[in-house]
């Protein structure tokens, strides 16, 4: 089997105490997850539309009114530029959305398409009610960094379009027994928006990490200890109507 690899990043001081949590990006146009045996939530079949709870094949969202947004695939989201797609922000008018993990039950493994990031999108990882990793803006975009393939939306339908902003699939990988049961999805202000789809999710342990290397990988050692962060400049921000 070919090996896959950590991506290379410089570690930043974890928002939690012995949380092992591996983050990767997959290779550039990958809009779904590439791990064996996980549950995945395309959001293609529910109404557009707002909602301040919304169950789902991956678990259970709350957002406070006037709630998350389920939106038509356009240029800033929407994985293979058709269905819908996950948002909270510009498309919402709400500012952050909690997923609860197959119904609290802990997770080794999520995975998810951050499409159209910008200089608010963050993410946290939660067990229970303690923070486990928490990922802001520039965080995430540490795994692109200047890589210009990742620019701009890759789908056929907006081929080009938001053509300064990063599309990328994540994953999000516990090591070492490392778990989380439930994600915040936060973007502080109604300007832009934070847009995900295929989301995706694994309880048991990954026998190899995602992902394709990007500089020298690291030893099988080291991941444990890695969380991310870069010199990635945060990107700009969009206005929409």
């Amino acid at each position: 089997m070919r090996p896959k690899w950590l991506f290379a990043m410089l570690p930043i001081a974890a928002c939690g105490v012995n949380a092992d949590v591996v983050v990767t990006v997959n290779a550039p146009g990958v809009q779904s997850s590439t791990v064996a045996g996980v549950v995945t939530e395309s959001f293609d079949g529910i109404s557009a539309g707002p909602y301040t709870s919304l169950s789902t094949a991956v678990g259970s969202f709350t957002a406070p009114a006037p709630g998350l947004a389920i939106v038509n695939a356009n240029q800033f989201g929407g994985a293979g530029g058709t269905g819908k797609y996950f948002a909270v922000g510009a498309e919402s008018g709400q500012l952050s959305a909690d997923l609860s993990l197959d119904a609290g039950s802990p997770q080794a493994y999520i995975g998810f398409w951050l499409s159209a990031l910008d200089a608010n999108n963050s993410i946290e990882l939660y067990l229970g009610s303690t923070l486990v990793k928490s990922y802001d803006a520039a965080a995430v975009s540490a795994f692109v960094g200047s890589n210009s393939a990742y620019k701009g939306n890759p789908n056929a339908n907006f081929l080009g379009q938001d053509a300064t902003q990063p599309f990328a699939y994540l994953n999000f990988v516990g090591t070492a027994g490392t778990t989380f049961d439930t994600v915040k999805f936060k973007n502080p202000t109604t300007n832009t928006g934070l847009e995900i789809d295929n989301i995706s999710i694994r309880e048991t342990p990954l026998d190899e990490i995602p992902g394709t290397p990007v500089g020298a990988p690291l030893p099988m050692a080291a991941w444990g200890g890695l969380t991310l962060l870069g010199g990635f400049a945060a990107m700009g921000r969009r206005s929409r109507r």
